[in-house]
């Protein structure tokens, strides 16, 4: 603890004398890092680039369903761009294809949920009164440890679904535990159901492939027979309540578009296509393509996405690469290919201010009127953009320890390409270095301009990526919220 107060107090000195000194203006007050993972050429040169990433125009929440992405729905958000560049974005969204399991709807009475829910001890019954969806759940003593009640179903490929479980439970999960397992009729995998307060319900996300073995082999995934609840740790009296099962599988890519709508605030009514769609979307700098669009793979569950393909304008100085419009107003818009796709945000400000520079909506087709969702409905989104920044620290590793013959060299480049400041001019390939001393004299990248590695490996050892990353101070943007 001493140790760290010492680092502490030494940082906050170092900070303030380059603050005072002028090496860093006054105004660089935010801070922040990102990072990527880089696979390698075996034997040879490799080239690694990485641009700062600062977030800007951003609506945060992924509490509600907003909208679906179907092949007759396109969903989008409208913003104001505040900087002429975007350097990746974020969206949240689940994959819609969901179906359910199991409801508990259907049974008449106990005989029936009994039925089809075999117990190896105490018997489920209906529910009727603590419910989370409809009017049905099922009740599950918690009296008895390894307690199983096990649906049995015709062989079944689940690998790779997700799925979601509703689950209530009268005592906290610190004093009675309850499992989720799969089994192929030999073995089992299961996950812990972590309702952590009694007496609330919990909806918990289920990834089969992290499902944890119950044994020495694992349960074929893809013939997947029985589906149960297993009691880890009792508590007699105490009840477990399940409802709303349902599954979801494999999900497949949606695609992300950008549109230039003008200077005026977009109204419902509108057409998307009378906008100008923006066709340059890439970094030449760094991966010297340029596409119309971004494909996304959609994974099961509610995720955030982070696109840091979506880049728009970035290296400022690249001929070809066309920048934003500040303070026009443009669409973000998600489209089908192959799976629905849902997005989520937020329907009102909840006490918070409110975005007021845009919506969310959707439209049957690019070359039909858009509807706005709500007076307060937004996606979650974030943009993300390149500015001036000082470099206060670097970070580089191998994902193995490197040969003798590896080495490698670290500079940044200006938007002409040139470089401008070598952090290591030239070092033996090593798996950790950490240019923490940057913040003595901090490196200036101009917007634009980027972080490079150098690494010419050798094809002897066991590297087969490097993760390179960077944190540095930033003049807050004036964003349009």
């Amino acid at each position: 603890m001493k140790k760290l107060l010492v680092l502490l107090i030494l940082f906050s000195l170092s900070f303030s004398i380059y603050i005072e000194d002028n090496i860093v203006p006054s105004s660089y007050t935010k801070q922040s890092a990102n990072a990527e993972d880089y696979l390698i050429n075996k034997g040879s040169l490799n080239k690694l680039r990485l641009r700062p990433r600062i977030l800007n125009e951003h609506v945060e929440s992924s509490r509600s369903l907003q909208s679906t992405v179907t092949s007759a729905n396109i969903v989008g958000q409208i913003f104001k761009a505040s900087q002429d560049n975007i350097n990746g974005i974020h969206i949240s969204g689940e994959s819609a294809e969901a179906s359910i399991f199991d409801d508990f709807e259907s049974y008449d009475n106990n005989t029936e949920i009994q039925a089809t829910w075999d117990a190896t001890d105490d018997l489920a019954t209906l529910e009727t009164t603590i419910v989370d969806e409809g009017t049905q759940s099922m009740k599950l003593p918690m009296d008895t440890v390894d307690g199983e009640w096990i649906r049995t179903v015709a062989s079944t490929n689940f690998k790779d679904y997700t799925g979601h479980i509703h689950i209530y439970q009268d005592k906290e999960y610190n004093k009675a535990k309850m499992r989720f397992f799969v089994g192929d009729g030999t073995n089992t995998a299961s996950l812990a159901l972590l309702a952590i307060n009694k007496k609330e319900w919990y909806e918990l996300e289920i990834n089969i492939n992290a499902l944890e073995n119950d044994g020495v082999t694992t349960p074929d995934l893809t013939e997947i027979t029985k589906v149960g609840f297993r009691v880890e740790d009792s508590e007699g009296g105490k009840f477990a309540y399940i409802d709303h099962m349902e599954s979801v599988p494999p999900a497949g890519s949606v695609v992300l578009k950008l549109w230039d709508m003008g200077k005026t605030l977009p109204v419902s009514g509108d057409i998307l296509s009378d906008g100008t769609q923006y066709t340059t979307i890439g970094d030449l700098g760094i991966n010297r393509e340029q596409i119309a669009s971004v494909s996304v793979g959609i994974l099961g569950g509610l995720r955030v996405y982070p696109v840091k393909d979506f880049i728009a304008g970035v290296a400022i100085g690249v001929s070809g690469n066309k920048t934003l419009n500040i303070d026009n107003y443009y669409a973000l818009t998600v489209h089908y290919v192959d799976t629905d796709f849902g997005l989520y945000g937020k329907n009102d400000c909840s006490g918070e201010s409110c975005y007021e520079n845009g919506f969310a909506f959707e439209a049957v087709s690019e070359n039909a009127s858009i509807t706005e969702l709500g007076v307060d409905n937004d996606l979650n989104f974030a943009i993300f953009s390149v500015q001036d920044v000082y470099l206060i620290n670097m970070r580089h590793y191998t994902n193995a320890v490197p040969a003798n013959n590896s080495n490698f060299n670290v500079y940044t480049k200006t938007t002409k390409f040139h470089r401008f400041n070598t952090i290591i001019a030239s070092s033996t390939g090593r798996q950790l270095f950490q240019g923490t001393n940057l913040i003595d004299m901090p490196v200036f990248i101009e917007k634009g301009g980027m972080l490079k590695e150098e690494w010419n490996d050798d094809y002897t050892d066991d590297v087969t990526s490097i993760q390179l990353g960077m944190r540095y101070l930033y003049e807050p943007p004036v964003s349009n919220l």
